[in-house]
């Protein structure tokens, strides 16, 4: 029995990019183990969690790239999740009491980057409408759980929240029966 190989064999620039990427991940790794170690040498606050989360989202967002959804859309979606993330870390390991007036202001500013990117190019972006609507049910999730916990809302979130309902409403508006039948694939309804 013979065996064909289907696949192509990796070319040098491929093997090189894999050692690349191998190296960089070493490095990263040793750089948030050192800075943990540092940390726990020097006492103190504890930085080395905000290091070692910005070394995983430049990881993940830089070097790292998707293989499936890489997307303007998607790529601003997981930009802004990263920033809001590390602004919450800053906020809980560093310095307390902004992150409720900052993190809805950089939200909403992310959302209408990602708003304005989808409808820009609306023919070849629609089917990719499910990082669009992820960051709105954040955007909803969020001023609820602020809402529960805070005993209140202020303006940044009630601004977040008005332009996560428009961006919804235009989206229901554009995209019409489209969004329906695409959100029956995403969620394999019938």
């Amino acid at each position: 029995m013979e065996i064909k190989i289907v696949y192509p064999e990796l070319g040098k620039k491929k093997l090189r990019g894999t050692r690349y990427l191998f190296v960089c991940g070493t490095a990263f790794a040793a750089a948030a183990v050192v800075s943990v170690l540092v940390n726990l040498a020097v006492g103190g606050k504890a930085w080395s969690v905000i290091v070692s989360a910005a070394l995983l989202l430049i990881w993940k967002l830089a070097l790292a790239r998707d293989l499936v959804e890489y997307n303007r859309v998607s790529q601003s979606a997981k930009w802004l999740i990263g920033s809001c993330i590390m602004l919450i870390l800053i906020e809980l390991f560093l310095a307390p009491g902004w992150a409720v007036f900052v993190v809805p202001i950089v939200f909403g500013a992310g959302l209408l980057v990602s708003g304005t990117l989808f409808i820009s190019d609306l023919r070849k972006q629609k089917h990719n409408m499910k990082p669009l609507l992820i960051l709105i049910i954040i955007a909803f999730a969020g001023a609820a759980a602020a809402r529960f916990f805070m005993k209140g809302l202020n303006i940044p979130l009630i601004v977040l929240l008005a332009l996560s309902a428009a961006l919804l409403i235009a989206l229901t508006a554009i995209l019409k029966s489209f969004l329906l039948r695409e959100l029956r694939c995403r969620l394999h309804t019938k």
